[in-house]
């Protein structure tokens, strides 16, 4: 996912940017990592000879342990996919219902006391204004001038 803010990034950090690619060193140990999996052993009195790979997934077949069961079953067979279904149940589509709180929670909301000089919910609380009144109707409502 692309940076949308523009902060940030490696242009921020050119330290952290990898410039020569993967570390040769990695290459190198997969390199390894081949030659020793391929290295035949022979059994102790010379009659049998198998490849380390081989007796690594043996272990793996016979094993009690499931990840290396399914370890076995995934390099043999590829990985098996997980179906993700986004709908509802049946492949219908997913209801989803909401719900306004607002009605809910009006009566709870405090109200302004009568001999109270806090502004009620429809005016602003740093004129006294009436939300969305415009300056013809402040003059009618005042009486003259619209200095607010």
């Amino acid at each position: 996912m692309a940076n949308v803010t523009g902060k940030g990034g490696l242009g921020e950090r050119p330290q952290h940017i990898n410039r020569k690619g993967r570390p040769k060193t990695f290459d190198a140990l997969r390199a390894e990592a081949i030659k020793i999996a391929g290295e035949v052993l022979t059994s102790p009195d010379g009659a049998q000879s198998i490849s380390r790979i081989n007796v690594i997934l043996m272990d793996w077949a016979l094993s009690k342990d499931v990840r290396k069961q399914q370890l076995l079953v995934e390099y043999a067979f590829g990985k098996v996919p997980n179906r993700e279904e986004i709908s509802g149940p049946d492949g219908k589509a997913i209801e989803i219902k909401t719900t306004d709180y607002r009605i809910a929670i009006a009566p709870l909301a405090p109200r302004p006391v009568g001999d109270s000089n806090a502004p009620g919910e429809d005016e602003s609380r740093l004129h006294g204004e009436t939300v969305g009144e415009n300056d013809d109707e402040r003059r009618n409502r005042t009486g003259g001038s619209s200095n607010g």
